[in-house]
């Protein structure tokens, strides 16, 4: 089993291993034209910025859950944030204390929904596989992503 300080010795090769990764789109996976790993670790990019970071023993099923038209807000829980935070700013209305299943019935939230999801759909993909990185489950993705937008870790040791 890896230190701590031995896994975050290794971030910087995961970030780097993730920087060098062609950017895909969903129906580039799709249709088998791009290809990612079964399991590992995947970024999510908006207008070439990371903005999110997941791990999955099933990436492509990950994916597809993330943008689907019918998933909820247990399987599209990235989607779902995006769309609470549109419809707080759009509609100027506060979401706290609504609770989720509440918000699925509001029209107006269903409609910023189903945009959000159709906005991961058509997202920047970057992926790795899990054997290069089997020690992530012990790293926050927060961490990861941090690193990916300063193009360095925050962790030094």
């Amino acid at each position: 089993m890896n230190t701590f300080e031995q896994i975050v010795k290794g971030m910087p090769l995961l970030i780097q291993e993730l920087i060098n990764q062609p950017m895909l789109k969903k129906d580039e996976i799709r249709t088998g034209q791009g290809f990612v790993p079964q399991k590992g670790i995947y970024v999510l990019f908006d207008n070439n910025k990371p903005i999110y970071v997941g791990r999955s023993n099933n990436i492509k099923r990950r994916l597809n859950e993330h943008s689907n038209e019918g998933s909820d807000r247990y399987s599209a829980t990235f989607a779902f944030k995006l769309a609470i935070k549109e419809y707080e700013k759009k509609y100027m209305k506060s979401t706290k204390g609504i609770r989720r299943q509440d918000l699925e019935k509001d029209h107006e939230f269903v409609v910023e929904f189903r945009k959000a999801r159709s906005s991961v759909a058509g997202m920047g993909i970057k992926a790795i596989n899990m054997g290069i990185i089997y020690f992530v489950s012990h790293i926050q993705p927060r961490a990861l992503t941090s690193c990916l937008v300063n193009q360095r870790c925050l962790y030094q040791t």
